[in-house]
C-alpha cells in the first residue's frame, strides 16, 4: 500500500502560533498530551517557543490509556478530567514547580503575586477540557472535534493563577507517516484528510500484534484468523453497513471513542 503523507495545520492555527509570540509576561507553560500517545501529540515546536519557561506536561484521557505500558516519567501528571482531584494536583504541581518565584514576589512586598499559565497542545488532546475542569467561572467553549477553539481567552482559575487558553496548534509537519496513523487514531486531525484505509490498516496491524485478547473479547473469537479485508467485511454484515467505506467508517469511531478498551500506541 503506498504511504500518503499526512498534514494538517488550518490558518487559524498560523495566526494562533503568531499570537502566542505576542504574549509578554508568562510564568509557566501546561503542556496537554493524550495518554495514548505521548510522545507522538506533544508539539516541540510549541514548547520551543517558550523554553526557558518552567514547563508542566500532563497527559489527559487515562481513562483511555493503556497505563501498564506506559512510561509515565514523560509527563508529570496523567489523569482524567473525570477525576474529581485533577484540579487540586494540578495546581499543587504549579505550586510546586514555582514556589521560589512565588516566595521572592511577596519578599517584594507583593502579598497575592499573580502569575501567568499559557495553556498549550494540539487539537483535542483535552486543553480547553483541563481549562474547563480548572477555572472557577466563565465559559469555555468544548467539543469532542479537533479545532474548536479559535482564539486565545484569559481565564482566572483562583486569586494567583490566570490561564490563557490557545487554539490546539499541530505541528507543521508531522515527522514520520506513523505519527500521522497514531494522531489520526487518538482524534487529533479532521478525519476528512486522512487516508482511511492507511490508517486503519496500521491500527489493525498494531492492534492484533499488541491487543489481540481485547479485539477477541469486543468482536469476536473469529477474528483472529481475519486480515483487514475479512474483519470489515464481517463489520460490514453484522452492522448491516451498506459499503465497506461505511464499515471503515464504523470501525474508525469505535477505535476513537475507546470501544475496544485501554490502548498505547507507542509500544515498541
Amino acid at each position: 500500500m503506498e504511504e500518503r503523507k499526512i498534514n494538517w495545520f488550518p490558518g487559524h492555527m498560523k495566526k494562533a502560533t503568531s499570537d502566542l509570540k505576542k504574549i509578554k509576561h508568562l510564568d509557566l507553560i501546561i503542556e496537554v498530551v493524550d495518554a495514548r500517545a505521548i510522545k507522538s501529540s506533544s508539539n516541540p515546536e510549541l514548547t520551543q517557543l517558550f523554553k526557558q519557561l518552567p514547563k508542566v506536561r500532563v497527559a489527559l484521557k487515562k481513562d483511555l490509556a493503556d497505563l501498564s505500558t506506559i512510561d509515565q516519567s514523560q509527563v508529570d501528571l496523567i489523569g482524567s478530567i473525570h477525576e474529581h482531584e485533577l484540579r487540586k494536583k494540578i495546581i499543587q504541581k504549579m505550586d510546586e514547580i514555582l514556589a521560589n518565584k512565588i516566595n521572592t514576589l511577596k519578599k517584594k512586598g507583593l502579598v497575592a503575586p499573580q502569575l501567568y499559565v499559557l495553556v498549550v497542545g494540539i487539537s483535542n488532546v483535552g486543553k480547553s477540557s483541563l481549562i474547563k475542569c480548572l477555572k472557577q467561572h466563565g465559559k469555555i467553549i468544548v467539543e469532542n472535534r479537533p479545532g474548536v477553539t479559535k482564539h486565545q481567552q484569559l481565564i482566572k482559575i483562583n486569586e494567583r493563577y490566570f490561564l490563557y487558553d490557545t487554539p490546539g496548534i499541530m505541528m507543521k509537519k508531522i515527522s514520520s507517516i506513523t505519527e500521522g496513523y497514531i494522531l489520526g487514531l487518538i482524534n487529533t486531525i479532521n478525519p476528512a484528510v486522512l487516508p482511511m484505509e492507511d490508517v486503519l490498516n496500521f491500527a489493525w496491524n498494531y492492534l492484533t500484534q499488541h491487543y489481540l485478547p481485547q479485539l477477541i473479547k469486543y468482536y469476536h473469537p473469529s477474528i483472529q484468523t481475519m486480515d483487514l479485508n475479512a474483519f470489515i467485511h464481517y463489520l460490514q454484515t453484522k452492522h448491516h453497513l451498506p459499503t465497506s467505506k461505511r464499515a471503515y467508517d464504523f470501525w474508525f469511531n469505535e477505535l476513537i471513542n475507546g470501544k475496544i478498551g485501554k490502548v498505547n500506541y507507542e509500544q515498541n
